[in-house]
C-alpha cells in the first residue's frame, strides 16, 4: 500500500507543517502577550500616574474651590463695603442736601418773615386758642398797637368792637376748622378811637403734618375808598337829582335803545310821565316819522362812540303840540370804558325858534325896504338915462304926428301914409310902454317865492337900463355870453339890482378916470355854478378898502354922492340866493366874481 503512505507522508508533513505553524503562532502570540503584559504594565504605571495626578488635581480642585469660597468671601465683603460706602454717600448728600433745603427754607422763612412784616397790608395770626401771634407793621400802623402791645392777647376780645365780636369770631373759628374766608368787611377801632375799615382774607395755618395751628389774616385798609364809595354815593345821588330837576329835558337810553332815563324837565315838555316811556324804545315810540332816520343816526353814533352836539329835532306830545329839541347827545360808558348807551341833553327852542322866525320875518322885511330903498335910488340915477330913452320913441311920434297934420292940411294925405304913420306910432308907443313897464316892474317890491330864472336874460335887461347911459358917457360894454347856460334860483329883479349896481360903480369910477372906458360882462357855467364875471377899467379898488367893500353904509364916494348900500345889498342878495361874490383888482380896473348854484 505504497500510495497510502505517501498520503499519510504528505498528510504528516501537513500536520507538521500546521504544528509548526501552531508553535510560530503561539510564539507570536506569547510575543504578543509578552507585549500586551508590557503594555499592560505600562498602563498600570500610567494609571498609576494618572491616580496620583487626579489626586494632586483633586487636592488642586479642592485648594480653587477653597480658594474660589475665599475669593467669593471677600467679593461679598467688598460689595457689602461698597454698599455701606454708596449709602454712607448717599447719606451724605442727603444732609448736605437737607442742609442746603434747611438753609433755603430758612432764607425763604426769613424773606417771608420780613415780606409779612413789611407788607402794605395788615397782616396778622393767632394760634388755635385765638391768642395774637402775628402783628406785622401795618397793622401796627393802622391800629396804632405794636406787636408787643398785642402778642399772646387774644385778637377778638381785646381789639374787636363789640358790634363785631361775634362776626370776626365765626370767621376766625372757621378758619380754625379749615374754612377759609375771602373779602370779609369790619371795623378796626384805634387807641385813639378812630375807626378803621378793613377788608379780610382769612387762611388756615397748618403745621408740617397738617394739623390746624392758627390762622393768618391778611387785610386791606379800605377805610378811604370806603370814604371815596360814599362821596361817589353822595355825588351820584345829587347827580341823580341835579338831572332829575335840570331846566332842561334830559333822557338816556340804553345800548338797544330803550329809554332809561327821563327828567322832570322831559316830562315837562313832552307830557310824557317818566314811567310811561322807561322801558320803551325813543325813536319808534315818540319821534316824528319824518325825523326817526335822523335822530336814530345821531343816537347809533352816539353809541358808537362819535358824539353829536346842536342836533335840531321836533318832539310831538300827547296833545300833537309841536316841541322844538336842540339836542347834544353824549356816549354813556360803564366803569370799564364800555358803551352802554347815550345821555341826550336837550333845549327846548320852541319859544327861541318862534322869536327866531319872527325875527327872519323882520330881517327880509327890512331887507326888502333897504333894497327896495336902493333900487329906488338907482331909477333915481339913472333917470335922464330913462328919460333919454324915453324922448326917442316920444321924438318919432311927435314927428310922424307933424308929418300926417301937414298932409292933412294939404289934403293930400292918403290912407297908406297915414296907415304906415299910424303904425310906426304904435311901434314907438309900445317901445316907450315897454321901459316904463320895465321900469314899473323894477321899482317894484320883490315877490317872497324864488323862480328859476335865466342870468343872460337878467344881465341883458339891466343892460337895456343903463345902456343908454353908458353910451352918452362913452362906455363900451362888451358882453360874453355862453349860448346855453343853466338856470338858477332866485328873483330876477334882484339880480338885475346886482348888476345894475356894479354897473353904477364902474360908471362913477371910469367917469373920474382919464383912460380907456370899457364893461366886460361874461357869463358862463361848468360843474361849480352859475359864473357872471364884471370887470372894468375904472382904476380897481383901494387895498384898504377891498376887506369893507361889502359892509353896510362903507363908500369911497363924496358926501351926497352914494349911500354905500349898493354893494351891501348885492352881497345880501347874491347871499340869500346861496351863491358867493368877491371883488379882486386886474390890470388897471376892478373885477367881481359872482358864483350862483344850479337849479338840479
Amino acid at each position: 500500500m505504497p500510495p497510502n503512505n505517501d498520503e499519510e507522508s504528505h498528510q504528516n508533513e501537513g500536520k507538521e507543517k500546521r504544528v509548526d505553524e501552531l508553535v510560530l503562532a503561539i510564539k507570536e502570540l506569547a510575543l504578543k502577550n509578552q507585549e500586551k503584559e508590557k503594555l499592560a504594565d505600562e498602563l498600570i504605571l500610567s494609571n498609576e500616574e494618572l491616580t496620583v495626578q487626579n489626586e494632586e488635581k483633586e487636592k488642586r480642585v479642592d485648594e480653587l474651590v477653597l480658594a474660589n469660597e475665599e475669593l467669593t468671601f471677600q467679593y461679598e465683603e467688598t460689595e457689602k463695603r461698597a454698599g455701606e460706602l454708596v449709602i454712607a454717600r448717599k447719606e451724605l448728600a442727603r444732609q448736605k442736601e437737607l442742609a442746603g433745603y434747611r438753609s433755603e427754607m430758612e432764607r425763604i422763612a426769613q424773606d417771608l418773615t420780613l415780606f409779612i412784616d413789611t407788607a402794605n397790608a395788615p397782616i396778622f395770626g393767632i394760634d388755635a386758642q385765638g391768642n395774637v401771634n402775628e402783628w406785622n407793621q401795618k397793622a401796627e400802623k393802622i391800629t396804632g398797637f405794636n406787636k408787643v402791645e398785642v402778642i399772646g392777647r387774644d385778637l377778638v376780645a381785646d381789639f374787636i368792637d363789640s358790634d363785631y365780636k361775634t362776626s370776626v369770631g365765626d370767621v376766625l373759628a372757621k378758619a380754625l376748622k379749615g374754612e377759609e374766608t375771602a373779602n370779609f368787611e369790619f371795623p378796626l377801632f384805634t387807641q385813639s378811637g378812630d375807626r378803621v375799615d378793613v377788608l379780610l382774607n382769612s387762611t388756615t395755618r397748618r403745621d408740617a403734618a397738617g394739623n390746624i395751628v392758627g390762622m393768618v389774616g391778611v387785610g386791606q385798609d379800605i377805610t378811604e375808598l370806603n370814604r371815596v364809595r360814599l362821596e361817589q354815593a353822595r355825588i351820584s345821588k345829587e347827580m341823580t337829582q341835579f338831572v332829575d330837576t335840570a331846566n332842561a329835558p334830559i333822557f338816556g337810553i340804553e345800548a338797544q335803545g330803550k329809554v332809561n332815563e327821563w327828567n322832570q324837565k322831559a316830562e315837562k315838555i313832552t307830557g310824557y310821565t317818566k314811567s310811561e316811556v322807561m322801558g320803551r324804545d325813543l325813536v319808534a315810540d315818540f319821534i316824528d316819522s319824518n325825523y326817526k332816520v335822523s335822530v336814530g343816526e345821531v343816537l347809533a353814533k352816539a353809541l358808537k362812540g362819535e358824539e353829536t352836539a346842536n342836533f335840531e329835532f321836533p318832539l310831538f306830545t300827547p296833545s300833537g303840540n309841536r316841541v322844538d329839541v336842540l339836542l347834544n347827545s353824549t356816549t354813556r360808558r360803564d366803569a370799564s370804558g364800555r358803551t352802554v348807551g347815550v345821555i341826550g341833553v336837550g333845549q327846548d327852542i320852541t319859544e327861541l325858534n318862534k322869536v327866531r322866525a319872527e325875527q327872519e320875518k323882520e330881517r327880509k322885511e327890512a331887507t326888502a325896504q333897504i333894497i327896495q330903498a336902493s333900487k329906488l335910488a338907482t331909477l333915481g340915477e339913472m333917470a335922464t338915462s330913462v328919460a333919454h330913452e324915453l324922448n326917442q320913441p316920444l321924438s318919432v311920434i311927435r314927428m310922424a304926428v307933424g308929418n300926417i297934420r301937414r298932409k292933412i292940411s294939404d289934403g293930400s294925405v292918403g290912407f297908406d301914409y297915414l296907415g304906415d304913420k299910424l303904425a310906426r306910432i304904435e311901434d314907438q308907443t309900445a317901445r316907450a310902454a315897454g321901459i316904463i313897464d320895465h321900469m314899473r316892474m323894477f321899482g317894484r317890491e320883490a315877490k317872497e317865492n324864488v323862480e328859476s330864472i335865466n342870468v343872460k336874460h337878467v344881465v341883458t335887461n339891466a343892460l337895456n337900463l343903463i345902456g343908454e347911459q353908458l353910451r352918452l358917457l362913452e362906455i363900451e360894454v362888451v358882453t360874453e355870453f355862453s349860448e346855453d347856460c343853466a338856470a338858477v334860483l332866485g328873483h330876477s329883479i334882484q339880480l338885475e339890482q346886482v348888476i345894475l349896481n356894479l354897473a353904477a360903480n364902474a360908471r362913477d369910477a371910469m367917469t373920474q378916470s382919464s383912460g380907456e372906458a370899457k364893461i366886460t360882462l361874461r357869463v358862463f357855467d361848468d360843474d361849480e355854478g352859475v359864473h357872471i364875471v364884471f370887470e372894468d377899467t375904472g382904476g380897481g379898488i383901494p387895498e384898504n378898502v377891498l376887506p369893507r367893500i361889502f359892509e353896510p353904509f362903507f363908500t369911497t364916494k363924496e358926501m351926497g354922492e352914494g349911500t354905500g348900500l349898493g354893494l351891501s345889498v348885492s352881497y345880501g342878495i347874491i347871499h340869500d340866493m346861496q351863491g358867493t361874490i368877491f371883488a379882486d383888482n386886474i390890470d388897471g380896473g376892478a373885477r367881481f366874481l359872482i358864483t350862483l348854484p344850479i337849479v338840479r
